[in-house]
């Protein structure tokens, strides 16, 4: 399984303005910059957005909803881009358990020329798993 996240951040990012002008957005976490970083005694350096919007078995399958993704929001990440507010898509995957010991994401050089040319950074995160109850 990946789960694709978008993650959008900057250090004059008004992230509430962001998602109110967007409401179709569901976040999974919320930061503003100078709040008390969640499990830490730093505060967050930056604001900034995760969202969620892909789980899939096949990279395959992951790019071709990414590419849907990024027809939509291209103009808007190259907007928030010219604002120093980046893009991140986070790639996770989940290593561990018997279905999936080991994860191997192999992106073809086209899925990261079409990232990188709508300035979208790319981000893999690996999280442990296990079949044990």
């Amino acid at each position: 399984m990946i789960t694709v996240v978008w993650r959008i951040y900057g250090d004059n990012f008004n992230v509430d303005k962001f998602l109110s002008i967007n409401p179709e957005l569901s976040p999974s976490l919320v930061w503003r910059k100078g709040e008390l970083r969640r499990g830490y005694k730093e505060l967050m350096i930056n604001s900034g957005v995760n969202i969620p919007f892909c789980e899939r078995e096949t990279i395959e399958d992951v790019m071709t909803v990414v590419f849907r993704w990024l027809k939509k929001w291209r103009q808007k990440i190259l907007t928030l881009r010219k604002r120093r507010v980046y893009s991140t898509l986070d790639f996770a995957v989940y290593v561990g358990s018997l279905k999936q010991f080991a994860v191997q994401i192999n992106f073809h050089p086209k899925y990261l020329l079409r990232l990188a040319k709508a300035g979208v950074c790319l981000t893999v995160s690996a999280y442990p798993v296990s079949d044990d109850n």
